[in-house]
């Protein structure tokens, strides 16, 4: 995960995050989304970065015991 506001457009590509095994770029707002699933359409963001995140995202949510 970045520090909150560590990666911004100025500062540099989020897709650079993924490429390099970040997982959560923060805060994640909805232009952070857009940039990304533009940068997943033009080939920056390689797509199995992306998946690698994702499982591992996904991965600690199935072992929280959170309920909500």
């Amino acid at each position: 995960m970045t520090d909150w506001g560590a990666i911004t457009k100025e500062k540099g590509d989020y897709y650079q995050c993924a490429n390099n095994g970040n997982d959560l770029i923060m805060p994640g707002d909805g232009s952070v989304v857009k940039q990304l699933l533009n940068d997943l359409k033009t080939g920056r963001l390689n797509r199995k970065a992306a998946q690698i995140s994702v499982e591992r995202i996904l991965r600690l949510v199935m072992k929280s015991d959170y309920v909500g």
